[in-house]
């Protein structure tokens, strides 16, 4: 009876541990950016806050959107929206995102002026779930400024994704 009670919640928590993956699924992720670990060539090192949400069109598929604003010591703020997609490997946690953004920076350079950008994302990250709806995602992104090589930005990030 034992054996069977044991396979039956293998069983049963293989099947959990996939359901977030599934069409009709929603997302929801709040994550910090930088801590000092982006760079660019214009700003050095920043601090950033983004939320990201989404839905599941396919079975490991997302359409993702996000929003989101950096502080650093040249400028007070700067913003970006954005739109991509993100694959989800069921075996192991791993996630690939591709996408575009705008990015908008206030004050540059503290003269006033402003800076508009165009921006391809990539980002490849890991979802490691506390729980069925709960994730904590560390991830590794490139964002390639077609408009100015020193607005490429690389960076890591650490957020709290929501799945219901």
């Amino acid at each position: 009876m034992k054996k069977i009670l044991f396979t039956l919640l293998v069983l049963l928590a293989s099947v959990n541990s996939f359901a977030q993956f599934e069409r009709d699924t929603y997302y929801l992720n709040t994550s910090v950016t930088g801590l000092d670990l982006t760079y660019t060539g214009e700003s050095k090192l920043s601090l950033g806050v983004d939320v990201t949400g989404g839905l599941f069109i396919e079975d490991g598929w997302a359409l993702i959107g996000e929003l989101g604003m950096d502080y650093n010591h040249k400028h007070l703020q700067d913003l970006s929206a954005g739109a991509g997609i993100r694959y989800y490997i069921y075996d192991n946690g791993i996630f690939l995102g591709v996408g575009g953004r705008y990015y908008h920076e206030n004050n540059k350079n503290m003269t006033g002026g402003n800076y508009n950008d165009l921006q391809a994302k990539v980002e490849v990250g890991y979802a490691f779930y506390l729980n069925h709806y709960l994730t904590i995602e560390p991830s590794v992104f490139y964002n390639q400024s077609f408009k100015n090589q020193d607005y490429s930005k690389v960076g890591f990030k650490v957020g709290f994704g929501f799945y219901f």
